[in-house]
């Protein structure tokens, strides 16, 4: 099955801001090593309730300005739901791309 995208249009760097795609962090920020810290340029391990506070300040000010913001795991949900059919097939391939070893 082929799938058609229509092509993303951007014609200004400093347009009006509509919509922003947005991920809260979660735990996942307390499982960065020291490697991966350096090359996301990070001082030190975040602290997982004062980036969540950054977070939500920053979607606040985003939402106060009229931007759209939606989350990715939200969106990722909706869908799932509403193509069931593809569920298992995007869990399988999310396993596979992650490394995952059940074993």
């Amino acid at each position: 099955m082929e799938v058609y995208m229509s092509k993303i249009k951007v014609y200004s760097e400093i347009g009006k801001l509509n919509t922003v795609l947005l991920h809260r962090p979660g735990k996942e920020v307390e499982n960065l090593t020291p490697d991966l810290l350096e090359r996301l340029l990070f001082d030190d391990i975040p602290f997982l309730k004062v980036a969540q506070a950054e977070h939500d300040a920053f979607a606040k000010v985003l939402t106060d300005n009229n931007v759209k913001v939606l989350y990715i795991e939200n969106l990722v949900a909706e869908t799932l739901d509403q193509h069931a059919d593809q569920r298992d097939a995007f869990i399988d391939k999310f396993v596979e791309e992650a490394n995952i070893d059940s074993e």
